[in-house]
């Protein structure tokens, strides 16, 4: 249940970026990309945590 609420934040994120990009053409790609490979780290840092939390928990 975990790794899903993540997994949406993720993809709202995603969604807020595309939006961000297609208002503000002048943001230069690579700040974008920069930006997308954060959130893509901080997400999959939050999944292994989150999977490593429930196998201690035992659910």
């Amino acid at each position: 249940m975990h790794t899903l609420a993540s997994l949406g934040t993720a993809l709202a994120w995603e969604q807020r970026v595309i939006a961000y990009r297609s208002h503000r053409p002048l943001v230069p790609r690579n700040a974008v990309r920069g930006n997308r490979r954060l959130v893509l780290l901080f997400t999959l840092a939050h999944v292994s945590l989150a999977a490593n939390f429930d196998e201690k928990n035992g659910t």
